[in-house]
């Protein structure tokens, strides 16, 4: 059995003569939209974050989408708690807040790359 791809005849379709200057000028548009779509979500990324309480509402961590911690918040609940033990929950808490920053942070993700989204949709979304 032969498995030699067939080899087929040059097209006798015209190909129209490139425009070297007309495709950059379109080219360096396109990638001046893509920078300032970036830009607008690199913004929201950066500035978005998720606050989390610990179970028993001793401690509120905050992180941010990336999971860097920005904020310990002490609730009233921490009033009489030991060091060791409210740090202990100041760990778990910001354990679950990196958890919860990056599952949201899959979801948002693939609405981030999703290049049929229009960037206004997608800033209202991640809002």
């Amino acid at each position: 059995m032969d498995q030699t791809p067939a080899i087929r005849p040059p097209s006798s379709d015209p190909v129209p003569p490139l425009n070297f200057d007309a495709s950059m000028r379109d080219f360096r548009a396109r990638m001046e939209a893509l920078g300032a779509m970036a830009e607008k979500v690199e913004g929201l990324v950066r500035s978005t974050s998720f606050r989390v309480e610990s179970e028993r509402g001793e401690v509120a961590v905050t992180v941010t989408f990336g999971g860097r911690l920005v904020g310990v918040e002490f609730l009233p609940a921490a009033d009489g708690m030991g060091a060791e033990a409210l740090a202990a929950v100041v760990f778990d808490t910001h354990e679950r807040a990196v958890r919860t920053a990056f599952e949201r942070a899959a979801g948002n993700l693939v609405q981030i790359l999703d290049p049929r989204i229009p960037t206004e949709e997608l800033l209202r979304r991640l809002a």
